[in-house]
């Protein structure tokens, strides 16, 4: 990250691009010509934006392994978890991300944002414990990992597999950097995260340009384990996260960079104008002294007021707020 700014300005704010082209998510999903249309349709609306994401889609893995999902007015949603016995994952042959439908759209997408968008392009992919869980379903999983641990782990191990490739497939494309996916990782504790989940992650990460972790929720008694994370550089973290407070007294957050985290629905979605600006400035504000990223602190609802994103982007210019 170029450290030489006090802040980046990146929201992960994509889908307002379908907004603007007025083209529906599913389209947008299905199509990267529709998609590439969107998010260079924001960037030209938005052009003080430092870092592009393609649309956050958290089911593309699992729709390349052909899990049942359903279009409910965003992005696809699994809609069945087909893999009841863990020891099936296992057999799951690691699809090729440039055959499987769903992963060589995205890759698509991110080879055209980055070749004409002039900015630097983070890609997505899901961590293994969300894929576990579109695999599985969460409920189970959280047993298994409380159950038997052993097969926790290699369930995960075997989730990385599958999704490593695609990772190293979007970085060849052009994404400068990778996020991790994890909103279901919220429900494990972070004893679970340091014994079985964190090796994973590490193993992922290390295979990614400039690894980035997202987790959904209120996090705060996971930071240290995540701060612990070696080969992850940024965490990207919800509303619930005090960065000031949290980089003062974790110590283990030294050297990571934080992103977000402008709250999406409250604030962003149903707030008023000003209620964005004051909650940039005082983000921006706390954080003097302190390079981090600006961002929402998860993807933003579609149909969020357009207004509100501009008076994102005007706070997040202004020269007092940057000094």
């Amino acid at each position: 990250m170029d450290t030489a700014k006090p802040y980046l300005v990146a929201p992960v704010a994509s889908c307002l691009g379908a907004r603007l082209t007025r083209t529906s998510m599913e389209d947008n999903i299905l199509s990267p010509r529709v998609q590439v249309s969107s998010i260079l349709a924001l960037v030209e609306r938005f052009p003080g934006i430092d870092l592009v994401f393609p649309f956050m889609d958290t089911s593309v893995e699992a729709r390349a392994l052909g899990c049942p999902h359903d279009f409910k007015g965003r992005v696809p949603v699994v809609s069945a978890h087909p893999f009841a016995d863990p020891g099936q994952i296992a057999g799951i042959e690691t699809p090729d991300p440039y055959e499987s439908e769903p992963m060589h759209n995205m890759i698509e997408v991110t080879g055209e944002i980055a070749r004409v968008c002039e900015r630097p392009v983070m890609s997505f992919v899901v961590g293994p414990v969300t894929l576990a869980a579109h695999l599985m379903g969460v409920t189970a999983l959280v047993r298994l990992a409380a159950g038997n641990p052993a097969a926790f782990s290699e369930v995960l191990e075997n989730c990385v597999r599958i999704v490593e490739p695609y990772g190293r497939a979007l970085a060849s494309s052009g994404a400068s950097g990778v996020v991790i996916l994890e909103p279901q990782l919220v429900f494990f504790p972070p004893r679970t995260y340091e014994q079985a989940v964190r090796p994973a992650i590490e193993r992922l990460a290390r295979a990614l340009p400039r690894p980035a972790l997202h987790v959904c929720g209120d996090t705060r008694r996971h930071l240290a384990a995540f701060g612990l994370t070696r080969h992850v550089e940024c965490l990207s973290l919800d509303e619930a996260v005090d960065f000031a407070q949290a980089k003062d007294s974790i110590p283990e957050l030294e050297g990571k960079t934080l992103m977000g985290n402008i709250p999406a629905v409250n604030v962003m979605h149903r707030g008023t104008p000003e209620a964005v600006r004051s909650a940039v400035e005082r983000l921006v504000g706390s954080m003097q002294g302190t390079f981090f990223i600006l961002s929402t602190g998860c993807d933003m609802v579609p149909d969020t007021p357009l207004e509100n994103m501009e008076a994102f982007m005007q706070a997040a210019a202004r020269p007092s707020a940057a000094s």
